[in-house]
């Protein structure tokens, strides 16, 4: 690997730690920062909440002094202080409108897509920002003719197309954040190497917002 690639690993984070941030930290910088241009005093909509990327992206938002609201499946028992909506609520999209008194949000960052994403964009603004992560089903509808009428631009983000000084500079910025108290990495398992058939069952049984981390002796 170039040595203009290597960030240095934020001083307050062990190394198991620092290993689980990687992935979804860099999704939720990029998806906010880079591609959607989040400004402070924004307001934002972010789908999939309670997982890794989901999660991330709600403290770099508040670090960026943007207001987030999150669209989950199921309403968190450890909510953070932010409004959580449930997908699974009929119109869902329209409490998203009243947290903004009927504007939209600024900005949509979707870890989810699929059956979604029609709503996300009922709850965007006018020359709103819209930044796709992932799909599932991959298809879905779109209502051309209201897309351009609400200037709304959607933004595709794939973190795997990015360069090595790309990653590096964000990290370097998430570094800061960590080491400055304004984030926090997410819940950890950790496994000893040996152990690594388990570690991969609990990756495939899903474990929401909780990284699994494979340890070596010293």
């Amino acid at each position: 690997m170039p040595s203009n690639a290597i960030s240095l690993k934020p001083e307050r984070l062990a190394m198991e730690h620092a290993a689980a941030i990687g992935v979804p930290y860099l999704a939720a910088w990029h998806g906010l920062l880079k591609s959607g241009a989040l400004s402070q005093g924004q307001k934002i909509l972010i789908t999939g909440a309670a997982g890794a990327v989901g999660k991330a992206a709600i403290q770099i938002a508040r670090w960026n002094g943007a207001q987030a609201i999150g669209a989950v499946r199921e309403l968190p028992s450890d909510a953070d202080d932010i409004p959580y909506i449930s997908t699974l609520d009929e119109g869902w999209q329209h409490q998203v409108l009243s947290y903004t008194q009927g504007k939209g949000v600024d900005l949509v960052l979707d870890t989810v897509g699929g059956n979604v994403f029609n709503s996300c964009l009922e709850a965007l603004r006018v020359g709103g920002r819209y930044v796709v992560l992932a799909s599932r089903p991959a298809e879905v509808t779109l209502n051309m003719v209201d897309l351009y009428h609400n200037l709304q631009h959607i933004i595709g983000l794939d973190t795997m197309k990015l360069s090595n000084l790309d990653i590096k500079k964000s990290l370097d910025n998430l570094s800061v954040g960590f080491n400055e108290g304004h984030l926090t990495p997410p819940v950890i398992n950790a496994w000893q190497f040996e152990l690594a058939p388990l570690a991969y069952e609990a990756v495939n049984q899903g474990t929401t917002g909780v990284k699994q981390i494979l340890t070596f002796p010293e």
